[in-house]
């Protein structure tokens, strides 16, 4: 039941690797002294939060793949599974609730 195994291309494995590499760079930017004390300005602080959303969009792409592969070798269906991006949420708080 492994999510990545023989099957997987090296297209699929470049593809999630560039997905890991684009979270680290913005975790990286993030770890700078105005993202970790909150000392700079607003437009910095909205680049910091659009490199975080960006890098997470990406990964989520390619976490959803892995994820589809591994439900459907145990028989599950994956299609109506969506992502909740609320921050500081508990599963009640987000839509896959309802």
């Amino acid at each position: 039941m492994a999510a990545i195994d023989e099957s997987t291309s090296s297209e699929e494995l470049s593809a999630m690797l560039d997905a890991k590499q684009a979270m680290f760079d913005a975790i990286g930017v993030l770890q700078h002294h105005d993202g970790i004390t909150g000392t700079g300005k607003q437009h910095v602080a909205n680049n910091y939060a659009k490199k975080i959303y960006d890098g997470m969009e990406t990964n989520n792409k390619e976490y959803s793949k892995l994820l589809a592969k591994v439900a459907a070798n145990a028989g599950v269906s994956s299609d109506d599974w969506t992502w909740c991006l609320r921050t500081n949420s508990t599963y009640l708080d987000c839509p896959i609730n309802d």
